[in-house]
């Protein structure tokens, strides 16, 4: 023990760190996954232990103690984003200074409901700290040095064997390494080696290539021929003069088809438009009783049956999808909310080209993590939030949260005598922590209005978190109520169309909470994501739809249904209402399609329809995922819409 001692520690150290992550997160220990954590555990203790062992104990101890205190904190802050916001820290989000110190102001509350683990993971320190030099240190000889290299060697070896060894045809080194993906990082290789590999690919970029996919033509015959949603480009020229992953991006584009125009095409054509983010909305909140409204629009016009908002970086993740049809990642977030990129397809671009006035609001502060620039990018000239033009409209200091029906009564007047308008609303009353308890960080300001009427519809049985919860979607549903009134009396309503998403999952609800208010249990990777879309407009018959779709499916099925000319290539989400398969993606490349649903934590397919060919399907669409998350990083790094709109005929 003695001659070794570093080394031991070390890889003693790592391991229990590793296992007690594993441990806290639910996550399989005794699988492939531990192969890869054993051998870069090794890697690293025989690498950091040859350097150590030139210093004497009481440095040693002091770069050890250092070394863990960093280490420990690193796993503390995994530990705790997981459990409670449902995402894991990556060094991308420290370019967004602003929403890290969102998460900070939840600090306290956070590490006390995560205490155990916390505690442990500071355990190591604490060693290295009091106890290790009092272990006598005995330099390593010629021999020992030689079996050292060997073990690193063997260790390197093997784990570079297994991270090339495709698992439902694709690499650990693709989804992990290339990608970036941080859940898929601790899930296939450990914390520790996405401590490395985040920080690799942070500096230098992702590295993953696009994959030819080989279109599948149905033999099935069509009454009616359709055109595609796309517009006209050089692609020629375009490909001739780029370079680097702007002539990639190029060449994959020209060959795709996009998605087809369909019986829906235009159907809202000329109507108005009313569009919500709102703030943690799901589908556990909606009941026919309760929330009478939300209920009718949810099941009155188009029934979106297996809708997905995947929760990815927080509300700014969710709200990014919703409003570029594009997949949210961290490590191109900072570029949305600095403006700098060209959206010709931006939504208010859009419709100000067809002739529409455009409004945002948020009834929050205007700034906070730069909406105001973002919404800017995106068209929006005249958005107005608490402290630009809002708090003249309704109250924006009365505490905390402010509340929908407010901003509703405030800005109505604002368009309903355009003759074409086009309205975003980003809620905030549904935002957490969830309790009826006075004070500056729970939504009491919201809770304490609804509070007798939710406890005496959901009777006992139930948490404070819970009913504090609902009642927040219930200032929603008092919001929405207000706006169908007025509508109704300004002789709109049958003009207007409404669409609203939520922008995640209510993160500050435990899942058990979240599987108490659902009546059943939803898993925590896929299904906890499972909520409700509308798209509704009084004057229509409900359309009924099975397909599986998300929040990037929102803008081109908007884009198809007001009859406004886009390109669908250029969009990675899928107009709902075409005949393209369905395909929600999630946070760590788990997703859903019309055939099933794959858990990439486990590498399971689980299969809705018994004809699929499970052996190439998984590696097929694993493809077409991994094409989808690099288009959308390739396509926002690149400033790409900009490159390619000098290209349009």
């Amino acid at each position: 023990m003695k001659k070794h001692k570093c080394l031991l520690s070390l890889l003693i150290s790592f391991l229990y760190l590793e296992l007690i992550f594993r441990i806290f997160n639910n996550l399989s220990i005794f699988n492939l996954s531990f192969v890869f954590i054993l051998c870069f555990v090794t890697m690293i203790a025989v690498f950091l232990s040859l350097i150590l062992n030139l210093l004497k104990d009481k440095a040693q101890s002091i770069v050890l103690s250092i070394l863990f205190i960093i280490i420990g904190v690193y796993y503390c802050a995994q530990i705790c984003l997981s459990n409670f916001y449902g995402f894991y820290f990556q060094f991308s989000a420290l370019a967004l200074s602003d929403q890290v110190a969102s998460f900070a102001s939840d600090g306290v509350k956070v590490v006390i409901s995560n205490i155990v683990p916390v505690v442990l993971f500071l355990l190591p320190a604490i060693y290295y700290i009091f106890f290790y030099c009092k272990i006598e240190h005995i330099k390593l000889i010629k021999k020992n040095l030689i079996a050292y290299f060997v073990i690193f060697a063997i260790s390197a070896i093997a784990y570079a064997v297994v991270l090339v060894t495709p698992i439902n045809g694709t690499s650990v080194y693709e989804s992990s390494y290339k990608t970036n993906n941080v859940a898929l990082c601790i899930n296939n290789l450990g914390v520790g080696n996405t401590l490395f590999i985040d920080g690799f690919n942070s500096l230098s970029g992702k590295q993953g290539s696009l994959v030819v996919e080989e279109e599948v033509i149905e033999e099935e015959p069509q009454v009616i021929e359709y055109g595609y949603n796309t517009l006209d480009f050089d692609w020629d020229s375009a490909i001739e003069n780029a370079e680097g992953k702007t002539k990639e991006i190029s060449e994959y584009l020209s060959t795709s088809k996009g998605t087809k125009q369909n019986e829906y095409t235009g159907y809202f054509e000329g109507k108005n438009l009313i569009m919500f983010m709102a703030e943690s909305f799901n589908e556990i909140a909606v009941s026919e009783e309760l929330t009478p409204t939300l209920y009718s629009l949810v099941h009155g016009g188009f029934e979106f049956n297996d809708f997905y908002s995947p929760t990815i970086y927080s509300t700014i993740g969710g709200e990014y999808m919703e409003l570029t049809g594009l997949y949210s990642d961290i490590d191109y977030l900072d570029i949305w909310r600095a403006g700098t990129n060209s959206y010709p397809m931006g939504l208010a671009n859009m419709f100000k080209d067809a002739g529409y006035k455009t409004y945002a609001y948020h009834n929050s502060y205007y700034s906070f993590q730069d909406r105001d620039t973002y919404l800017k990018s995106i068209g929006f000239d005249n958005y107005e939030g608490c402290y630009n033009g809002l708090e003249k409209k309704m109250a924006c200091d009365i505490g905390w949260p402010t509340l929908d029906s407010d901003m509703i009564n405030g800005t109505f007047d604002d368009y309903i005598n355009d003759d074409k308008f086009m309205v975003f609303y980003a809620t905030v009353s549904g935002h957490g922590n969830y309790s009826f308890i006075d004070n500056d960080t729970d939504n009491y300001d919201v809770s304490h209005l609804y509070e007798d009427v939710v406890r005496e519809y959901y009777g006992e049985g139930y948490s404070d978190a819970e009913l504090a919860y609902v009642c927040g979607q219930l200032e929603l549903e008092k919001a929405l109520t207000t706006l169908i009134n007025k509508l109704t009396i300004a002789g709109k309503l049958d003009d207007t169309v409404i669409v609203l998403c939520g922008d995640h999952y209510p993160y500050y609800l435990d899942f058990s909470l979240m599987d108490h208010l659902a009546g059943y249990t939803r898993d925590s990777e896929i299904e906890c994501n499972s909520s409700n879309l509308i798209i509704y407009n009084s004057a229509m018959e409900k359309v009924s739809v099975d397909k599986p779709c998300g929040t990037m499916d929102i803008l081109p099925t908007v884009y198809n249904l007001f009859g406004l000319d886009y390109d669908s290539r250029l969009i990675m989400g899928n107009d709902i209402l075409s005949d393209s398969n369905g395909l929600v993606v999630f946070a760590n490349s788990s997703w859903v399609t019309d055939y099933g649903k794959y858990y990439a934590n486990s590498q399971t397919f689980v299969a809705s329809d018994n004809n699929v060919d499970e052996s190439t399907y998984v590696e097929d669409t694993n493809n077409k995922v991994n094409n989808m998350t690099l288009l959308s990083y390739y396509i926002m790094t690149n400033n790409y819409y900009d490159y390619i709109y000098q290209y349009k005929n």
